[in-house]
């Protein structure tokens, strides 16, 4: 029954075209019907992640979103703080996975859920002040669900670090999304 809602929402909404570009991000454009609401602007707030000592720091960016005909545009930075390289084994060609969550933590949306990833083992090494750069693109038609603050979004980041048993690689992090 959900899917034949969701369905129907994009038919009465507007036209939604999707694509995957070279770097696994979704590429959207949508035409909105006359009259459709923008509602309040979609700011990023300031970002929970508890505090134990990890590899790599984790940070959210993203402009502030107000043209709901478009995705909200969200960038993850994983930067190596230590001295040395650290050494990150990824099974896919996955790097993270982007979430969004209601008020209540249900998730209502990931950026997984409409790519096929490569089953591929890789290895990355990042040197002393590097860092691993993650962009999405939150669909228009699933941030127009946004309508009050209290939603968050989380980050999972799929890398393991090699060699480093004892060490925490990253963080699980998420950041409250504020609406003006």
């Amino acid at each position: 029954m959900k899917k034949i809602v969701g369905s129907l929402s994009i038919l009465l909404v507007g036209c939604t075209a999707t694509n995957m570009g070279h770097d696994n991000r979704f590429n959207e454009e949508k035409v909105p019907l006359q009259g459709e609401d923008k509602g309040g602007a979609i700011l990023l707030g300031i970002e929970k992640s508890s505090k134990d000592h990890t590899l790599l720091i984790g940070q959210f960016e993203a402009e502030p979103y107000s043209d709901r005909t478009k995705p909200m545009l969200v960038t993850y930075t994983a930067t190596n703080t230590q001295s040395e390289p650290v050494k990150i084994r990824f099974n896919t060609s996955m790097t993270a996975d982007l979430l969004l969550m209601d008020q209540q933590g249900k998730k209502l949306w990931s950026s997984s859920e409409d790519i096929f990833y490569k089953l591929a083992l890789r290895e990355v090494t990042l040197a002393p002040g590097e860092a691993i750069v993650s962009s999405f693109s939150v669909p228009a038609i699933i941030m127009s669900k946004v309508n009050e603050s209290g939603y968050h979004l989380g980050l999972k980041f799929v890398g393991q670090a090699i060699n480093r048993n004892d060490a925490m690689l990253l963080n699980a992090s998420s950041i409250p999304l504020v609406v003006n």
